[in-house]
Parts: C-alpha cells; sequence; structure tokens
C-alpha cells in the first residue's frame, strides 16, 4: 500500500503516514502511487465532507472533525435541481457513514482519542526526524510520551532525534525512561547499541578549575589558568593537560577504564580523585584554595538577657564540630571548649565552614564561619549558648542603622532564619523595617537566629539602594531583647574601601583609627580628633561617623585611594580594663570596591590589650590583609594614651 499523498510506501493497519502525516483511507491506501480512485475523481466544490472521502484531509484536524460531523441539510440551503436531491442525500449518507467506521476503526486499534492523538504525534517526529529537524522532532515524542507513557515507538524515536544531535547523553536517558516505563527488551537492546556507539565516538574528561571564594555561590568563582591535569591509567601511564585562561581543561579520547586525576597548580592546595570513565563526556569541576592555613580561635558564653558581652559566663566543655563547605578537599574536625570557654583550631584553608556547637542541657548552635585569604589567625564571633531553662516564646528588637549617617532606615526587608551568619535555607520570618529604622519580630522559639538585611523598595534607584548584610540575634523564652542592631552602606565605588566598626553595650566608647602611608611621602591619621583627610582639595579618607554611646557603627571610608599602605585598628577609649576590648564582642566588616556585602567580617581577638590592629591594605595591588593582633596601647608616630 502507498500513501496518496506522498506516495511513501504504508504498514498494512496504517492510519496515517508515518512521513507526510496524511490520514490513510481504505480506498486511498489500495492504490499505487500516481493512480486515482473514484472518490478522488470527484469534483472538491461541495465542503469538507466531501474532502475528507478523499483522503486528503490535514491529520490536525482530524480530532475536531470526527466528534462532531456537518451533514448536507446543516448551513444555508444551497438551491440543487430537484433530480440530483436523492443523489446528494445518498452521498452524505455514505461518507457519513464511512468515516463514522474510519473512527471507530481508529478508536479501536489506538485506544480511543488519546491513543490517536499520540500516533499523530508519532507521525509528526518521523516527519521532523526524515526533514532532519530534530528539536522539533523532540517536542512531537515528547508530547507523545506526555499522552502515553508506555508508547515504546516514542522512546525509539525520541532517542533517534537525540542521537541525530549528537546528543549521545539524553538519547540513553530517554531509553532508560521508556524501560522504566515499559519494561521493554528491545528498549533496553538499542540502550546498549547507543552506548556503544557512543563509547567509540566519545570518552573524554572535561570541565573548569576554579578558586575557592568566601560565598557558597559556584557560579562567581574565578577559573585558574595554567593548572595541570594530570591522568594516569591501571598500567600507570600518564597523560598531561593545562587548562586554558577561563580555567577549562579537556581530554583527547581515552581508553575504558579507571583513571587517576591530579590537579596541581604552584600556590594552591592539590587535589586528586579516581574518574571510572566509560562512555561520553565526563564533566569533573574542581574548586582548589590558596596553599595557606589559619588558626580560628573562638569563645563560647552562656547567653544572658542583654547585649553586654563583658559579663557572660564562659561555658567549658560544649563540643565544637567544623566542616568544610567550599572547596573540593574536604576536612571535618571535633574539639571541646577548655574551662574560659574557647576553643583552636588549627589548618584551615580559606573557605566557609559550618560550625556546631552541642552541650547537654543547651539549644544547639550553628553558625557559617569564613576564613578569607592571607587570614593566617581568624577570631570567631561570641557564640551564645541558650540554656534549655529559657525555652519558650521571646522576641528580639533593634534598629537599623545608615553607616554613613547613623539614622535609622525605614523600608528595608528583614529575613530571619535559624542559626548564625545564616544567609541560606527557608525563612522563619519576613519583617520590614518602621519610619524610625526599627523592627520587632514576632514571638519565635528561644534560639540564634540571623536577619538578613536587604533594600527591596520600590520608590528607590536601584543605584541609589542600600546592599544586604546581616545581624545575629538571640532570642530567649518571655523575653524582647532590645538593641540587636545593625547597619547598612551603600554600594562602595571602584577604588574606595568602607570600614564599620559594631559592638556591644560595653565599653560605650571604642575608637576607629587609620593610619595612612602613602607612597608620595604623605602621611595622615583618621581618628576622632582629625576626622577628614585632604589633598589638593580631594577628600581622600574620612571618618563618616564617630560613635560615644554603644554599639556603634563608627565608619570609616577610604574615598580615594592613593598609592600606599592602610592599616585600621579599633582603640578601647573608655580605657576601664586591658580585657575589656576583648570581650566588647566588637565587629568590624569592610566594605571594598562595588561590593554589596561585606567583603571581610573581622571579631575581636579574645586577648588583653587596649589596641586592636585589625588589617593592612595595600591600594596598589588591592590586597587586603588581616592582621588581627593585639596591642597594649597604640602608637602612631606618638602615643594618643587616652583622653
Amino acid at each position: 500500500m502507498f500513501c496518496s499523498e506522498c506516495g511513501a510506501p504504508l504498514d498494512d493497519n496504517a492510519v496515517f503516514c508515518n512521513v507526510c502525516g496524511a490520514m490513510v483511507t481504505p480506498e486511498a491506501a489500495q492504490q499505487s502511487p500516481g493512480q486515482q480512485g473514484p472518490e478522488q475523481q470527484i469534483p472538491m466544490q461541495q465542503g469538507p465532507e466531501q474532502q475528507i472521502s478523499t483522503g486528503q484531509m490535514p491529520p490536525q484536524i482530524l480530532p475536531s472533525v470526527l466528534p462532531d460531523f456537518r451533514y448536507a441539510g446543516d448551513g444555508p440551503a444551497i438551491e440543487q435541481p430537484r433530480q440530483k436531491h436523492g443523489a446528494v442525500i445518498a452521498l452524505s449518507i455514505a461518507i457519513a457513514v464511512m468515516l463514522a467506521g474510519i473512527f471507530f476503526t481508529a478508536t479501536v486499534v489506538f485506544g480511543g482519542v488519546d491513543g490517536i492523538k499520540s500516533a499523530h504525534l508519532c507521525s509528526l517526529g518521523s516527519r521532523y526526524l526524515s526533514e532532519l529537524e530534530y528539536e522539533e522532532a523532540v517536542a512531537a515524542y515528547e508530547d507523545a510520551i506526555a499522552i502515553e507513557p508506555k508508547l515504546e515507538k516514542a522512546y525509539v524515536g525520541l532517542a533517534d532525534a537525540y542521537v541525530g544531535m549528537e546528543d549521545y547523553a539524553s538519547a540513553i536517558e530517554a531509553l532508560e525512561r521508556g524501560i522504566d516505563e515499559t519494561g521493554s527488551e528491545s528498549l533496553q537492546d538499542y540502550r546498549d547499541e547507543i552506548q556503544g556507539e557512543w563509547d567509540d565516538r566519545e570518552r573524554r574528561l572535561c570541565g573548569t578549575v576554579y578558586a575557592v571564594d568566601t560565598d557558597l555561590d559556584d557560579s562567581n568563582n574565578a577559573g585558574l589558568a595554567g593548572l595541570t591535569v594530570t591522568l594516569t591509567d591501571d598500567n600507570g601511564d600518564s597523560e598531561i593537560y593545562v587548562t586554558d585562561d577561563d580555567g577549562s581543561y579537556e581530554t583527547d579520547l581515552l581508553e575504558k577504564g579507571t583513571y587517576s586525576v591530579y590537579f596541581y597548580l604552584d600556590g594552591f592546595v592539590d587535589y586528586e580523585c579516581e574518574m571510572e570513565l566509560t562512555g561520553g563526556r565526563e564533566e569533573l569541576d574542581v574548586y582548589l584554595e590558596p596553599d595557606a592555613t589559619a588558626t580560628l580561635f573562638g569563645s563560647i558564653h552562656i547567653a544572658d538577657a542583654d547585649m553586654d558581652y563583658t559579663n557572660n559566663t564562659p561555658l567549658e566543655g560544649a563540643h565544637v564540630s567544623l566542616e568544610k563547605l567550599t572547596g573540593s578537599n574536604s576536612y571535618e574536625t571535633e574539639i571541646s571548649s577548655d574551662n574560659n570557654g574557647q576553643y583552636e583550631i588549627d589548618g584551615l584553608w580559606m573557605g566557609v565552614y559550618k560550625l556546631v556547637i552541642t552541650k547537654d542541657g543547651y539549644i544547639t548552635a550553628e553558625e557559617n564561619v569564613t576564613i578569607y585569604e592571607g587570614q593566617s589567625v581568624s577570631y570567631n564571633t561570641i557564640v551564645e549558648m541558650i540554656d534549655t531553662e529559657w525555652d519558650g516564646m521571646g522576641t528580639a528588637s533593634g534598629k537599623v542603622y545608615d553607616a554613613l549617617t547613623g539614622s535609622g532606615v525605614p523600608g528595608l526587608t528583614l529575613t530571619v532564619r535559624e542559626g548564625i551568619s545564616t544567609r541560606e535555607g527557608s525563612a522563619v520570618e519576613v519583617l520590614e523595617t518602621d519610619g524610625e529604622g526599627r523592627y520587632q519580630t514576632s514571638s519565635l522559639d528561644c534560639g540564634n537566629y540571623c536577619i538578613e538585611i536587604t533594600d527591596e523598595r520600590d520608590d528607590v534607584a536601584e543605584e541609589e539602594r542600600y546592599g544586604s548584610s546581616l545581624i545575629n540575634i538571640k532570642i530567649l523564652g518571655s523575653m524582647d531583647i532590645d538593641n540587636q542592631d545593625g547597619t547598612v552602606s551603600n554600594t562602595i565605588m571602584t577604588g574606595q574601601v568602607r570600614i564599620v566598626l559594631t559592638w556591644g553595650e560595653l565599653p560605650y566608647d571604642l575608637d576607629s583609627h587609620l593610619q595612612c602611608d602613602l607612597n608620595s611621602g604623605d602621611r595622615y591619621h583618621i581618628f576622632y580628633m582629625e576626622p577628614t583627610f585632604t589633598l589638593n582639595g580631594v577628600r581622600i579618607a574620612d571618618l563618616d561617623l564617630d560613635d560615644t554611646t554603644s554599639y556603634g557603627p563608627e565608619t570609616t571610608t577610604i574615598y580615594v585611594s592613593d598609592p600606599g599602605e592602610y592599616t585600621f585598628g579599633v582603640y578601647n577609649y573608655s580605657h576601664n580594663n586591658s580585657d575589656e576590648l576583648a570581650s566588647s564582642g566588637a565587629c568590624v566588616q569592610v566594605y571594598v570596591e562595588n561590593s554589596q556585602v561585606p567583603a571581610y567580617v573581622f571579631y575581636v581577638p579574645r586577648e588583653s590589650g587596649y589596641y586592636w590592629e585589625v588589617f593592612q591594605y595595600n591600594s596598589v595591588t588591592g590586597v587586603l590583609t588581616p592582621t588581627n593582633v593585639m596591642q597594649e596601647e597604640y602608637a602612631y608616630g606618638y602615643n594618643y594614651g587616652y583622653y
């Protein structure tokens, strides 16, 4: 049998042509190409019924025509010679009977209207395959599968389309879906055949090697160029490849087997793993850290109902576990706090870690800890463990300040999540700051929480919005703990650095100090007595905001980074005792050019001293080097002592 439309050979029970998709009538299907039956000789001027009788009706309108036949007499009357009226009626009845028979047969053969639709979609897919329109074929076969998930030939056609696109992985996935749905051995055989062809055509390892950064977003990491990737097979034979300018690599065609893969670049921690290559392009992305380690120091205290960290009791014997969240090299360790509530963990590469602290009788505390590049010592925030006796519902309140002006900022969005320094995960509550920049949470279960501050105000231009920041808060049962404040800063422009200092209730007055040693020989010192430095009428640096009554913020900005070395530190102006600064909960956030979130966050060391040197910054190289050193006093050219 042959199709009356295109002349293609037909299967014995075909309803649609697999090539052009035309509907096959019993009469037309019996003709060879070029022949015409009686129905095809009838003039095509009487309406859709007569077009159907020729076998030329487009298949895409079949579902709408078959269930709703139009008979002679429907529609406007047409004047006909009286002697032909009976013939017209007889012809209409014959057409209706024939179509009803075809519809009944198709319904039985294809299992109802859904069967007709899926068969039609497979025919379309077949036509697209013959015309090399693979994406259209994929869409047609996927639509057929959506209607009839057990339609075996749709999976075969789908795999054929993907093979035409040389996407062997998707072809195999399509057949595996079909195997799961149908249990078909023929689909399994075809899957094995395609796998074998894929094995012969493609067996490569490829990917990109990235530098680890200090967030959990893998999409913004920089690629590492010039890194060597060494593959060694079971026989000890090796092949070496080098990453390109973007950090990408791709091997030659490889034999099937297991390979040891070694990544190396001078100045970075190396990485090694095993890969079993069976077929296709295996992707392996790797994230490497600078080859330097830091020591993490931290303090664990028993939570109380105020924001004065100097009166907290240390918690001895708390269990501390640390797990690395970034980078390809894993790291896990466990330790306990000493009798001063302190812990020390060595050998930490740059990146983000999950810190979990537990102790019987206390609510578990979780925190994300960041180790920055160039940091040999990192002091973590004071973690307040909450006694289960505080169990119940409580609230937290505070104010969000503009870091430059010290004014409260209204209309900011506050997203509350469980944990310390947590930016990811589901929110337990979303708030807005009021007209004065204040907030108060609803009643929450006691525990440690983090508030992420974002600026989503519709009436503020995008470029004028504040960058996001965090507030770590505590909730105690039956308590409202106030003064859990936060700060926000506008985006820092290229070449600028902004430094924001905050602390607890005591001491009342901490002072920010920025000393500048320029390559030109100029030297200046920014602090409360000399808050602004200008050069040739240009503002170079400024103590934008000074605070003398607890909490902060104090804000210092380098507006023009003249070539030179800059050193930032914090001095305990209150000068009550040498341990007061260490117990203040002081925190320094550093915003570097174009950053919307702090690039660095530093917490005061748990050591005696009146002056804390936080970091050094080279404006020529753009490198910020953490120092985190406590000193007995502060001197820059002369000893300021305390005033």
